[in-house]
Order: C-alpha cells, then sequence, then structure tokens
C-alpha cells in the first residue's frame, strides 16, 4: 500500500501501557448510526471522580489532547467539569476507574498552556461493537488552576470507517503463491524473497481470514511503510495482490492492479496465519509485528 504514512504527534510524553484496538466487550449497541450519535453516548457514560461539576461559562477548559494525526476525518466531541481534588489524584483515580470494557492506553504529564505549568492526562481505548468503529477513544485531560480545584476536559475520538462493498474479497480458489523476506527495513522496500506455493486448504484459510478484515481508514498516512509479506491469487478472470504492511497493520488488496480500499487486521489474525506458513528462510517476515492490538 504505497503512499501510507503516519505522522504521530503526541502533546505529552506519554508512558504507554497497551495499544489500541476492538475488543468483544461492547459498550453500545451495534446499531448507532454515525459517530457523533455514538460520541454523545460515550460521553455521557465517561466515569468521572466524585464531586465533578460542570464548568462555569467563564472556565477555561484544558486544550485539546493531541489529535490522532494521519487518521481522518476524527470525530472529537468533550465536555468539561471541574474538581476540588487535585490534578494528580484525579489522574490517580481515572486510572483505577476506567470505563467499562475500556483498556488504559496511555497515562502521563506534560507542559501546559499559558501560566499552567503541569496537566496529566489519561486515555482509554474502548471496545465497540460496531462494524464501522475502526478506533475509539476516551481521553482526560486534567489541569491546576490558582484556586485549588482541577479543571478536567473529557474527550471522546472516533474514528468510523465504511462497510466494505460484497464484491471486494479475496479469491479462496486458485493458483496462490505466498512471498516473505529475508530482510525487512522502514527505510528501503524489503529485500530477499522467498516464495512459496500455497495448497487450497491454505488459500481457504487465508482468504477467510482476509475477507472477515474490517476496512481501514482511508487517510491513514504513515512517514514510513514495510511490505511484510505478498500472496498472489491467480483465478482464470483475475490476478489478486493482498499485501501486509507494517504501518497500522494494514493489509491492501488489489484485483488486477486496482488498488481496492485498506483493510485493516487489527489483531494480527492474518498476518499470523501467513508467518505459519512461510518457510524458515523467509525469518525477517515470520519475526515481523505490525503492532497488533492486544485483543
Amino acid at each position: 500500500m504505497h503512499g501510507f504514512r503516519l505522522a504521530r504527534s503526541f502533546l505529552f510524553a506519554a508512558v504507554l501501557l497497551g495499544s489500541i484496538g476492538l475488543g468483544p466487550a461492547s459498550l453500545v449497541a451495534r446499531s448507532t448510526s454515525s459517530p457523533v450519535v455514538l460520541a454523545h453516548h460515550l460521553l455521557a457514560l465517561a466515569p468521572l471522580p466524585p464531586g465533578a461539576q460542570p464548568c462555569r461559562a467563564r472556565a477555561v477548559a484544558p486544550a485539546a489532547p493531541a489529535e490522532l494525526v494521519g487518521i481522518t476525518p476524527l470525530t472529537d466531541l468533550h465536555r468539561c467539569v471541574s474538581l476540588t481534588t487535585s490534578a494528580a489524584l484525579v489522574q490517580a483515580y481515572l486510572r483505577r476507574h476506567l470505563a467499562a470494557g475500556a483498556t488504559l492506553s496511555s497515562i502521563g504529564s506534560g507542559s501546559g498552556p499559558g501560566p499552567v505549568t503541569t496537566q496529566f492526562f489519561v486515555a482509554e481505548s474502548l471496545s465497540i461493537d460496531n462494524p464501522h468503529v475502526y478506533l475509539a477513544h476516551l481521553v482526560y485531560t486534567a489541569v491546576p488552576t490558582r484556586q485549588q480545584t482541577t479543571v478536567l476536559r473529557i474527550d471522546v475520538q472516533i474514528v468510523w470507517v465504511p462497510l466494505r462493498p460484497t464484491g471486494e474479497r479475496l479469491s479462496p480458489v486458485g493458483q496462490a503463491t505466498l512471498t516473505g523476506y529475508r530482510h525487512l527495513s522502514l527505510a528501503e522496500a524489503p529485500r530477499g524473497p522467498v516464495r512459496t506455493t500455497l495448497g487450497a486448504a491454505a488459500l481457504a484459510h487465508l482468504a477467510a481470514l482476509a475477507n472477515a478484515l474490517l476496512e481501514g481508514p482511508s487517510h491513514l498516512v504513515c512517514m514510513e511503510d514495510t511490505a511484510l509479506y505478498r500472496l498472489t491469487v491467480r483465478t482464470r478472470g483475475a490476478t489478486e495482490q493482498l499485501v501486509g504492511h507494517q504501518c497500522g497493520a494494514a493489509v491492501s488488496l488489489s484485483i488486477n492492479d486496482q488498488l481496492l480500499a485498506p483493510l485493516a487486521d487489527r489483531h494480527c489474525a492474518l498476518l499470523k496465519a501467513v508467518q505459519r506458513l512461510l518457510p524458515m528462510a523467509a525469518r525477517a517476515s515470520r519475526q515481523a509485528s505490525a503492532g497488533c492490538a492486544n485483543r
């Protein structure tokens, strides 16, 4: 998937504790019709420390958290509350009281805007049972004030993707060649291709995994990218190429050289299945990781 470039920009020095991803637990019904409706729902469910009160009209809310640069369109809704607890204690409370089904993705502190010397943040990855949701985040930003209170901004960030067209599928039957590599580098194209011919059962298994993938965001842009493997399937009417990428655990599918919408191998089930089929000589591809989600 040429042209993937992901510009990662974090406002804080985060201590990464987990990977972004979807999980089996559901916070909302699958029938949620839009990212805005979903964001409003999640914002209302976001856990708050005891004593939280809506911010006064003149209160200055913390600046928006670091956005997911390179992933668009991004829906971001937020609200503001104030507490008489210190920002550090607010952060500690939020770390112990995650949203239902959420995992802690990052926590940390950094310099705040204007007279604020330090602000604290907690980011959670939400598990949403909805095929449109590529990513959902809940981000808290706590800022101390001169009045010995804490202003807390709560953001819900959602990346919403369309459903895959029914015709964009990898053929489960055909002549299949799987290619892995001896050497992988972010700075250059993979080197040392190692090819193997797949049997009917192996191809059918990979096709089932590939066809179950959700569509990824159309504007995922990566500064560097590496093709981890390449699957070529030749049928009577078409030549199909399935390529796994390092960036964003993305997978690209092309049919007769026509590149289709990007796919997301979020939990790397397809990558792991490919690695089991590659010869030992394709050592770099067999050991590769694409930042898989834990769940």
